[in-house]
């Protein structure tokens, strides 16, 4: 029997959680369903508590944590405080934080203010270690509103944790508006602050735009940290579309980042196309050349030996 490709495998696991959604919507919600006055109101607490003390302790059963996302969705959607509440009360450790955060998000895709107010008010050491204002604000910026998500978080009180969530509003902002966002950035006094939210956007905007992205980021005023950014954002693009960041490698300012970062995108190039990247690296020239088909070698040859051999034989050293 063929082995199961990696594809074909996220496919499955995307099936799996399907039907565990199908499931729990047949158990809990279909029964609510039955009538048009029924549909207009979701599941019971109780039925819901019960199917989720059944998910919880079904411990042999590898989609456990699958379904009972999915059930605290549905329980989140409809009345997150609720859900909030028995999940305090009966679950610790591990499987209390994961569920809090999952219910935290749908809660924050239906009433974002009121989820951060919940997460703001957690003991400040359970907040840092759960993460659950942060996970607030990052879905309340990337999907629901970055301009509402920042405004709320600029009213905190200065700190380091403002700061910081300051930096994942505008990172979701740039994701869906990054002209706006970096105007924000531009707008803030000049120094580390100005900078950091500008590579906040820059990062952001790269999800959306990479070669706008990309301009943006050369424009940016000469810095220590530009070369990690520019490093970092054609890493990014590369693994994305390797040829495309290929075109605009050459509009790095120094000639050894060019050289450096031009044949190690020849070699993500290689593992998505082989034929495209030899195709460009044979239009190089001298060392470049030489460097590029030696980067094709180490990438093809521990799939294709023989390949990996031709290739090899057409480097200038070799021959």
């Amino acid at each position: 029997m063929a082995a199961i490709q990696p594809p074909k495998m996220a496919r499955i696991a995307s099936t799996v959680q399907l039907v565990i959604w199908l499931g729990v919507c047949m158990v809990v919600v279909l029964p609510v369903a039955r009538s048009a006055e029924s549909r207009k109101n979701p599941p019971s607490a109780r039925a819901l508590a019960k199917e989720l003390s059944k998910a919880l302790a079904d411990t042999t059963n590898p989609a456990r944590w699958s379904k009972a996302h999915a059930i605290v969705q549905v329980w989140a959607a409809s009345n997150p405080q609720e859900a909030i509440s028995w999940t305090r009360k009966h679950t610790a450790g591990f499987d209390q934080q994961q569920l809090v955060n999952a219910i935290l998000v749908e809660w924050t895709r239906h009433d974002p203010t009121a989820a951060a107010g919940y997460a703001l008010g957690l003991p400040p050491e359970e907040r840092a270690s759960s993460e659950a204002l942060r996970r607030v604000v990052q879905i309340w910026s990337r999907d629901v509103d970055p301009r509402a998500a920042l405004a709320w978080v600029q009213k905190l009180s200065p700190g380091m944790e403002r700061d910081s969530l300051i930096g994942l509003a505008v990172l979701g902002w740039a994701e869906r508006e990054p002209e706006a966002a970096a105007a924000f950035a531009l707008g803030h006094p000049p120094g580390q602050g100005r900078a950091s939210l500008q590579y906040t956007v820059a990062h952001g905007w790269m999800s959306k735009d990479p070669p706008g992205a990309w301009g943006y980021a050369l424009s940016l005023p000469a810095d220590p940290q530009k070369k990690a950014l520019l490093h970092a954002l054609m890493s990014s693009w590369a693994y994305r579309d390797p040829a495309a960041a290929l075109r605009y490698v050459n509009a790095l300012p120094d000639p050894d980042d060019r050289r450096f970062m031009r044949i190690w995108l020849v070699g993500r190039l290689a593992e998505k196309d082989r034929t495209a990247a030899l195709d460009y690296a044979r239009k190089l020239t001298g060392e470049d050349r030489d460097s590029a088909l030696q980067e094709i070698v180490r990438t093809v040859a521990e799939r294709d030996p023989q390949a990996a051999a031709a290739i090899a034989a057409e480097i200038s050293s070799a021959k």
